[in-house]
């Protein structure tokens, strides 16, 4: 399974919280604060923070952080606003955010990059979902190294892809039977070819499985 066609898939979370503190009561603006970080805690620099106001979208606060990974909007009108996180090569979060007269909201949000954002949201997957997104995965790389002349590769990758589902394609068995065979190790290649047997339904490969 591809990294990006399952991330259409799997739904964006947004991790954070929210602090709101008294300010100037007299105030009839809000302010804006931000502290952005990752999963290890160390802040995130030049992250863009946008707030748009589910009223009008023409207001608008843009804001970046800084290398402490915080950033700062004073005077900001009082509305309810969608909030949006990002930064290149780091998931993106979204969420809303009220900013009152007179009031402090303080936020701290945690970017993953995409590679952890992708193996969190994998994990939430059923266990079978998991298994055969796994194996196909192996399977593609075994057949890949299988074409490029990798044998030794293809057969760790292949043997990778049945162990993590047996069932998952009849030709990870036809070629594991055709790297026994060709070693001469008849009795495992005798194993595999019936598993690639069994899993042939239609039959389109019987004459390849015959051969071996």
């Amino acid at each position: 399974m591809e990294f990006k066609s399952l991330r259409l898939i799997l739904a964006v979370a947004i991790i954070g919280m929210i602090f709101t503190v008294p300010a100037d009561a007299g105030s009839t603006k809000g302010r804006f604060f931000i502290t952005v970080t990752g999963k290890d805690g160390k802040p995130i620099a030049d992250a863009t923070v946008t707030l748009i106001s589910k009223e009008s979208s023409d207001k608008k606060y843009v804001v970046k952080t800084k290398d402490n990974g915080k950033a700062t909007k004073i005077g900001v009108d009082p509305d309810m606003y969608d909030l949006k996180v990002e930064k290149e090569g780091y998931q993106f979060l979204e969420g809303q955010v009220k900013l009152r007269p007179g009031v402090n909201v303080k936020l701290e949000e945690t970017l993953l990059t995409e590679k952890e954002w992708y193996e969190a949201e994998f994990e939430k997957l059923p266990q079978d979902v998991r298994d055969k997104a796994k194996a196909s995965d192996a399977l593609n790389a075994g057949l890949e190294a299988y074409q490029a002349g990798n044998i030794e590769l293809a057969e760790t990758k292949l043997k990778e892809a049945v162990t993590i589902k047996d069932d998952i394609n009849y030709s990870a068995y036809l070629l594991l039977g055709q790297f026994a065979s060709n070693r001469q190790d008849y009795e495992n290649a005798a194993k595999y070819l019936e598993k690639a047997a069994e899993l042939d339904i239609e039959e389109k490969h019987f004459a390849d499985i015959r051969r071996l």
